[in-house]
């Protein structure tokens, strides 16, 4: 009966993975053979850490999509948490996203957290494309053009009102995707050029579910106006 080396659980004869702690198991049959020596990279591989911050680019453009841009807002929260966990420096990852909200203020902030990661990037070694200004100018545009759209709505439209603030909408996420893919795609590079740990995708968070809820009733209502107009 395979027994694990890492939290001393039994396991069935046919077991390739305990059942306990999900690690890898080695039979007593191999555990001694030339063969079945790990290397010290395959060892290192199998007890490394698991760090949850990998966040895929189909992710990215799906949440964008299915939440109505609201996505952004989780990101800039998770990928803050994120940096913290890592770093175990101070941060607040709530206070720190609520500062979107403010006016100016939240474009500051939002400067600070990619020139944030650009230099933990440098400070290890990684080479990124990080580019604090462009973020900001991103962030600044989408946001004009969402205040434009919820202005808009609180006056009556025609169809074709109607249509052009769905189009605006559009192209807010559309910026908005943009800038998360330029910096994600720059921390997932980062992620997954740590030797201590083992780079694996973000959990699926309670925000990121609530944010996608939001978005899809959204939705629903969009086109429940359109149709309403037609």
């Amino acid at each position: 009966m395979p027994f694990c080396s890492h939290c001393g659980a039994d396991n069935p004869n046919e077991a390739r993975y305990c059942h306990n702690c999900g690690r890898p198991l080695v039979s007593p049959e191999t555990a001694h053979s030339p063969s079945s020596v790990a290397s010290p990279q395959s060892v290192s591989r199998i007890e490394l850490p698991g760090l949850r911050t990998v966040i895929s680019p189909t992710r990215v453009i799906t949440m964008t999509v299915l939440s109505y841009g609201l996505y952004f807002f989780y990101w800039f929260f998770v990928t803050w948490k994120h940096y913290r966990d890592y770093s175990k420096e101070e941060a607040y990852p709530v206070w720190h996203t609520l500062t979107l909200l403010v006016p100016v203020y939240g474009l500051f902030r939002t400067h600070a957290h990619v020139r944030t990661y650009r230099e933990l990037a440098a400070s290890h070694g990684v080479l990124s494309t990080l580019a604090p200004g462009w973020v900001v100018l991103g962030v600044a545009v989408s946001g004009a053009l969402d205040w434009a759209s919820f202005r808009s709505s609180l006056w009556g439209q025609s169809q074709g009102g109607a249509v052009l603030m769905v189009l605006v909408d559009a192209l807010s996420m559309a910026i908005s995707a943009v800038v998360v893919l330029h910096v994600q795609g720059n921390l997932n590079r980062f992620w997954r050029s740590l030797q201590e740990v083992q780079a694996m995708p973000a959990a699926v968070g309670v925000g990121e579910v609530v944010t996608g809820i939001i978005g899809a009733l959204a939705w629903v209502g969009t086109i429940m106006s359109l149709a309403g107009l037609a």
